[in-house]
């Protein structure tokens, strides 16, 4: 979670809800940072913020992105999956964001 991020504290509200609910859940907060802030990608900070979120994401997850986004999707898997926090395409930012 972004520090200066507009909807930091309805995620942070989740999150407690979240936690509330018994659902694992972990929240990151990230002192100095904005929304999309990742795509400075040269900050020690984007880097940390982004092999976090890859630490959530499978193995499997990963490759099939990777895959994507090299045009080598399997045939008849019509399943698209947009890209996530792997640290080039920050247009769908699912975590720290």
């Amino acid at each position: 979670m972004c520090q200066f991020d507009p909807l930091r504290d309805e995620g942070i509200e989740y999150a407690r809800r979240l936690a509330h609910a018994d659902v694992p859940d972990e929240l990151h907060l990230y002192p100095g940072t904005f929304h999309d802030s990742t795509l400075v990608a040269g900050a020690a900070v984007s880097q940390r913020m982004i092999q976090d979120a890859n630490a959530h994401v499978s193995p499997r997850t990963i490759n099939r992105c990777e895959n994507l986004r090299a045009g080598r999707l399997p045939a008849g898997d019509d399943h698209a999956v947009p890209p996530g926090p792997l640290g080039t395409d920050r247009s769908h930012a699912g975590f720290g964001g």
